[in-house]
């Protein structure tokens, strides 16, 4: 993504938010008026001025607020353009002057304004993901993967990697609001240098290539899955030499992704996947399997404000629908179309969550972590690391007794939500299982 298609993409947001911002001004206002006109109403005398006023009164607003965005579609139109030929003159210059943006993967960086760009892009992916997708938004994230310094597709893995592609493969999926440089965060403290994080330790330890996927936190988690499981099978088919072993490590909801990753790759009507023959490892680092307390909550306000009828009540509600569908499908853990397809994901009951399979080849570590030094403490096992309960992350639902793959459930305590995703705790136990 070029710093010029962030700037287009920036000032669609920017409009869009102008426009929606004009409609729920005037929805607002047209709510409480007509409260008001309805009490009034009730009194035969006055019954038909007051009607006359009202309709006058919503014809004004609706010419101002159609006046403003209309002035919005200029200011968009302008400024795009501005931006455009900017764009042109900096292809004219060469290819570096328009070249993609890259926020280091380094903690002592972000203060960098790249860093912080890079930051704030996958905040709004993750909290308006889906909408900057519907409206083509140069914002997009996509899904791509990053080696090092470098963004790139998988039809050109060759070019990339050739010279250090290693058998095995370290696939890191970020979580919700991330982008691939929330890896290295905490480095400084965890490790006492600025550049370290699990990619770089496991390719030093254990001989794994280390990359790292890009994406739009804000799709459902099962489009993401799916695009997951595509982006891999395209992996496999251009890597440089041969790829033996895979393991896929996600954050948080990175995890719910790999998951469904696997589950879409597996399905019986895609014939078999070959890079599910690869697939050895799958870690999830506190990943919400059974649903994210914060997304249960701002469902539950949602839901509760939309069903009283006052304009304050209601503004809440409009502004909490707006939340991404990857939020709304973290209420339950959703990991299929089918769990969310069709539903309301404001209404008050929620459709089941699907029963997705695991595959039995493959070993399956699900690190849950809590805030309390110790991490049988049962405050910390109620609280997890705050954002996830630890019964939630070690997924405990499933018999480690009768099911027929490999299961670990590491628990590791003074652990925050964010430290896991570079903390040697948690580092120790992915090096102990992969080796």
């Amino acid at each position: 993504m070029t710093e010029h298609s962030r700037w287009k993409g920036l000032t669609d947001l920017v409009c869009d938010a102008v426009d929606g911002t004009t409609k729920l001004a005037e929805a607002t206002q047209n709510s409480v008026a007509d409260v008001i006109v309805g009490h009034l109403s009730r009194v035969e005398a006055i019954k038909e001025p007051v009607n006359l006023v009202n309709e006058a009164r919503r014809l004004g607003l609706g010419l101002t607020s159609g006046s403003i965005r209309a002035v919005n579609r200029g200011v968009r139109k302008i400024v795009r353009g501005g931006i455009e030929h900017a764009s042109s003159a900096s292809d004219a210059a060469g290819p570096t002057a328009s070249r993609d943006v890259l926020a280091p993967m380094r903690s002592d960086q972000q203060k960098n304004p790249q860093f912080i760009a890079d930051t704030l892009l996958g905040v709004v992916n993750g909290i308006v993901g889906d909408h900057v997708r519907t409206q083509d938004n140069d914002l997009d994230l996509g899904m791509g993967l990053r080696f090092e310094d470098q963004y790139f597709t998988p039809e050109r893995a060759h070019e990339v990697l050739d010279a250090v592609a290693t058998p095995k493969v370290a696939l890191f999926v970020h979580g919700l609001a991330a982008t691939e440089t929330s890896w290295v965060m905490g480095a400084q403290r965890a490790w006492g240098a600025p550049d370290q994080h699990f990619g770089v330790k496991l390719r030093e330890d254990l001989g794994y290539t280390p990359l790292f996927v890009r994406y739009n936190t804000g799709l459902h988690i099962s489009e993401n899955g799916r695009a997951l499981a595509a982006l891999i099978s395209q992996l496999h088919a251009n890597y440089p030499g041969p790829l033996e072993e895979l393991a896929i490590i996600g954050h948080s909801l990175g995890g719910l992704v790999a998951r469904s990753a696997t589950h879409y790759a597996s399905q019986p009507e895609r014939g078999r996947i070959p890079w599910l023959d690869a697939l050895k490892h799958v870690i999830t680092i506190g990943t919400p399997h059974f649903g994210s307390p914060l997304a249960q909550a701002g469902h539950a306000l949602t839901t509760t404000m939309g069903a009283i009828e006052t304009p304050t009540t209601q503004i809440i509600a409009t502004v909490g629908r707006l939340r991404s569908a990857a939020i709304k499908d973290l209420k339950e853990g959703y990991l299929v179309d089918e769990d969310w397809h069709g539903q309301d994901p404001d209404g008050w009951l929620s459709a089941p969550r699907s029963n997705v399979g695991f595959l039995a080849n493959v070993t399956y570590v699900f690190i849950g972590a809590n805030v309390t030094s110790d991490p049988q403490h049962p405050v910390g096992r109620l609280v997890g690391d705050v954002l996830v309960r630890l019964s939630s992350s070690t997924h405990d639902h499933v018999d480690h007794e009768q099911s027929s793959f490999a299961i670990e459930r590491p628990v590791l305590g003074g652990l925050h939500h964010l430290q896991v995703q570079n903390d040697p705790q948690v580092y120790e136990q992915i090096r102990l299982h992969l080796a």
